[in-house]
C-alpha cells in the first residue's frame, strides 16, 4: 500500500465531534494481512481493518451516552491513495446527533465527518 513505516495516525474531525481526536496505530503486514493495533488505548477506540489489495480501510468507534441506549456508534470508511510521493488515507464517518426528547439514536439525523489515515 506504500506505507513505509509501521506507525500511522488515524484522525477524526467534524461530523458532530466536539474536537478532533487522533489515534496512533501500529500496522503489521504479514503476507496479505494488515493488522492495525492501537498504540495508546482509549475507551471505545477505533480498530481499523485495512484491505491491502484494494487500500480500503474501515472500522467504527462509539461515543458513550449518559446511558447505554444513548451510545452513538460511528462507522468509518476510507481509501488509501498515493498523491505524488505521499500515501495517505481519506474517508468519512457517520455519527448520529444526540437524540432529543423521546427520539432514539437510530432515528436521529446522521452527521458526516472526515477521517484521515497518515504517517506521523
Amino acid at each position: 500500500m506504500g506505507i513505509t513505516t509501521p506507525d500511522a495516525v488515524l484522525s477524526f474531525a467534524q461530523g458532530g465531534l466536539t474536537e478532533v481526536f487522533t489515534q496512533t496505530l501500529t500496522i503489521a503486514a504479514t503476507g496479505l494481512t494488515n493488522k492495525a493495533t492501537i498504540g495508546t488505548p482509549l475507551m471505545n477506540a477505533p480498530l481499523p481493518v485495512i484491505g491491502p489489495a484494494t487500500g480500503a480501510f474501515s472500522g467504527s468507534f462509539t461515543i458513550p451516552g449518559a446511558t447505554a441506549p444513548l451510545n452513538r456508534p460511528a462507522p468509518f470508511f476510507g481509501q488509501i491513495v498515493r498523491i505524488g510521493s505521499i500515501t495517505q488515507g481519506y474517508g468519512y464517518f457517520l455519527l448520529a446527533k444526540v437524540p432529543v426528547g423521546t427520539e432514539s439514536v437510530t432515528a436521529s439525523p446522521k452527521l458526516s465527518g472526515a477521517v484521515e489515515l497518515r504517517t506521523p
